[in-house]
């Protein structure tokens, strides 16, 4: 299970084993380019007749030096944005001093962020210097538990396979729509869940394709607009005969980068791609 960073298990962990770990190389996780320390921890149960009970649970600590560096200019955009956010809508008189001074505004990372009053009876707003250190000393940081005994290796390595089994779900509601399956024997719902794994290896095949050939593709178009493509793809049958329409250059392109053979010959390809163009504007 994958820890909140506002779970007091959390918490008493992290403060606990940070800057004991990260800088030792037997640690290093090189498949997944973490650092990984496990400790155990006791950690209090309540059920239903809310009874209390004991268990030993393992929390598995991993470091990520790169998603650090990634986070801290993000961390201290914010709180900028913020206090200039705040402090124009003082200006403004949008929000009053004594409002400023009780704390009643919304922003990103308020906790971060320190009102000062004057001696003029404005405020000002500014970081709060502990508060953005004890933030920055839990960049980069994420916890796993497990109630099992294993390395912080193995954990990791499952934890990685359930998240590739939960983009297959992600990828069957948000890219092929298959969201509420409404089916009402079983039968006809497992030829339609058959149908959709089946969409979906064709989704992963096609996102796979564009990051490998981002020049050619992902900097040219956007996914949508790739299946919009090859949408406008059609054929006929006559007297026994499949005849496909003119491919553009652009849908051979894709081809391509898919690994699909052309359904033509490439000599009938039609290069020139149809710009739809406005009315001119009026001087």
């Amino acid at each position: 299970m994958c820890l909140k960073a506002n779970m007091l298990v959390y918490k008493e962990t992290l403060k606990s084993v940070r800057r004991t770990f990260e800088d030792d190389c037997t640690l290093y996780l090189s498949n997944h380019n973490v650092y990984g320390k496990t400790v155990s921890q006791e950690i209090t149960l309540t059920d239903s007749e809310d009874k209390k009970h004991k268990k030993m649970v393992f929390v598995h600590v991993y470091y990520n030096r790169m998603k650090a560096a990634d986070q801290e200019p993000k961390l201290f955009g914010e709180i900028e944005d913020s206090i200039t956010k705040l402090t124009n809508l003082v200006q403004k008189k949008k929000l009053s001093v004594s409002n400023a001074h009780k704390r009643l505004f919304t922003c990103k990372q308020k906790s971060l962020i320190a009102v000062r009053m004057t001696e003029n009876g404005t405020c000002v707003f500014e970081m709060d210097s502990n508060a953005v250190d004890e933030a920055r000393g839990k960049l980069g940081y994420f916890m796993l538990l497990s109630t099992e005994n294993l390395t912080a290796g193995q954990v990791l390595d499952i934890y990685m396979t359930k998240d590739g089994v939960e983009r297959v779900f992600y990828n069957a509601k948000n890219d092929i729509g298959f969201d509420y399956p409404a089916e009402k024997s079983d039968a006809t719902l497992e030829g339609k869940i058959f149908i959709i794994m089946l969409a979906g290896m064709i989704s992963t095949h096609i996102r796979n394709a564009m990051r490998a050939h981002r020049e050619e593709l992902t900097r040219k178009m956007t996914y949508n607009k790739l299946l919009k493509e090859l949408d406008c793809m059609y054929s006929f049958t006559v007297n026994g005969k499949t005849t496909w329409c003119k491919i553009s250059k652009r849908q051979e392109i894709i081809f391509k980068c898919l690994d699909v053979p052309l359904p033509v010959d490439p000599k009938e390809v039609n290069v020139k791609v149809n710009k739809k163009r406005g009315s001119k504007p009026k001087i």
